[in-house]
């Protein structure tokens, strides 16, 4: 037997949304080790086949421990994709989206081969997880002759059947189950990519259960409001958007109590010198309103959210001059949370700045909100504009007209920037403005 023994070096780039990371791989809890260099490159070479672009795996001598595991071992029966000799603290089969559900969580599990859905289930309240033998329990690459075939969204029907709706190539699948094992395809819509949702919201100014409807979207925010009799889901309305800016594959809580819906979206924001990439942006409630088009999708942060904060300052009926002259005291201040209602004299631009950036923009003329088109929904020519602006050094979020548009950017104010909060445009008025820190503690 050789003197030496052989471990396999996992490295996560700091690019990866995960953040960069190393160990030596293990196999449930226990490192891997290789008694010959050429057992662990030939372990080494399968790892970095799989691998995504931002991981990759280096055959490294190492000392013996006794808490070890000799391979080669036997692969496990799940699902095409060995669990083995990935690092404990990346995910494994690089978990691309995961839904639990009764005890069950159901996952994509990635290969360069394929995407399949498979299911793992807790005996012990979800503090410990065990794969399914009769993994994938989807596996439609084939059929859709394509390698994307991720991210399963699960809920149950009525109290009648389960339901999961995954994005298949150029569109989102519904499937449905009575037992979350033996999944059966059962209509498909086109039009949406990554990160499907489906979940049902009542209008609150409707009229009746006629005006309670559903809600169908992807990665990108773009969604349909429509019908849905637990099999196919029936667009009422053409494609609008809900996420602005930074925003990506937000997903939603739709199990809560009184029957809200509340998504967090992934901000893509680099934090340079940071072990991580991105981050989760504010909790939002998701509400259906009338507007003279029809029901639109609202976003708001969710009223838990107030208690974070104090008020600090609270004016009403300001000239542009005035209104900036109290902004100055708070120059250096790169974490408010500052809400204005904006009176435009002219269908010219206004802008809120922050050291030369802006954090809000809005161009009447061309109707552009941070370079998107918006018009106000509920009246279209408004010369008013409500302001929801959370700034937090790294991050700034917006909610536009009680939150018929949000939007999300990285905040890349000048350092050498003397001017702090400032607004700018053609006479403008501000009609109210309260000025909020974080309080104490938070």
């Amino acid at each position: 037997m050789s003197e030496t023994i052989y471990g396999v070096w996992a490295v996560r780039s700091g690019n990866s949304i995960f953040g960069h990371a190393e160990a030596w791989c293990k196999d449930h809890g226990k490192v891997i080790e290789f008694e010959s260099r050429a057992e662990a490159e030939k372990y080494t070479a399968e790892r970095n086949k799989e691998t995504t672009f931002n991981c990759h795996y280096y055959v490294r001598p190492k000392q013996h421990e006794r808490d070890s595991v000799k391979y080669p071992i036997e692969r496990t029966p799940d699902d095409k994709v060995p669990a083995v000799g990935r690092p404990a603290h990346l995910p494994e089969n690089y978990l691309l989206n995961a839904e639990l559900k009764d005890g069950k969580v159901y996952y994509t599990a990635d290969s360069p081969e394929a995407q399949r859905q498979c299911m793992a289930y807790s005996l012990d309240g979800g503090r410990s997880f065990k794969k399914y033998l009769g993994n994938p329990v989807i596996d439609s690459h084939k059929k859709w002759d394509s390698h994307d075939t991720r991210d399963p969204k699960i809920f149950k029907y009525a109290d009648h059947h389960y339901v999961l709706v995954l994005n298949e190539r150029d569109g989102n699948t519904i499937y449905t189950s009575s037992d979350l094992k033996t999944w059966q395809p059962m209509s498909h819509i086109t039009g949406f990519w990554e990160c499907p949702e489906l979940f049902h919201l009542d209008n609150n100014q409707g009229n009746g259960t006629a005006d309670s409807l559903w809600v169908m979207w992807g990665a990108s925010g773009t969604y349909m409001l429509g019908h849905f009799d637990g099999k196919t889901f029936t667009p009422t309305s053409p494609k609008q958007i809900n996420l602005n800016g930074t925003a990506y594959a937000a997903q939603c809580f739709n199990c809560l109590e009184g029957n809200d819906v509340v998504k967090i979206a992934w901000g893509r924001i680099s934090f340079p010198g940071m072990p991580f990439n991105g981050c989760m942006l504010l909790p939002q409630k998701q509400q259906l309103r009338n507007t003279p088009t029809g029901p639109k999708l609202y976003s708001q942060p969710i009223e838990g959210i107030d208690n974070l904060f104090t008020q600090i300052f609270n004016g009403e009926n300001m000239s542009m001059h005035e209104a900036n002259q109290h902004l100055r005291q708070f120059a250096d201040d790169d974490a408010l949370r500052i809400r204005a209602t904006l009176h435009l004299t002219y269908a010219t631009d206004v802008s809120l700045q922050y050291r030369g950036q802006p954090v809000f923009a809005y161009d009447m003329n061309s109707n552009r909100l941070q370079g998107d088109f918006y018009v106000n929904p509920q009246q279209p020519d408004a010369m008013d504009i409500e302001l929801d602006i959370f700034i937090d050094r790294t991050v700034i979020e917006a909610f536009v007209d009680e939150g018929a548009f949000s939007y999300s950017l990285q905040l890349n104010a000048s350092p050498t920037e003397k001017r702090g909060y400032e607004f700018r445009g053609n006479n403008l008025e501000i009609k109210k403005m309260q000025i909020y820190r974080l309080a104490e503690g938070n």
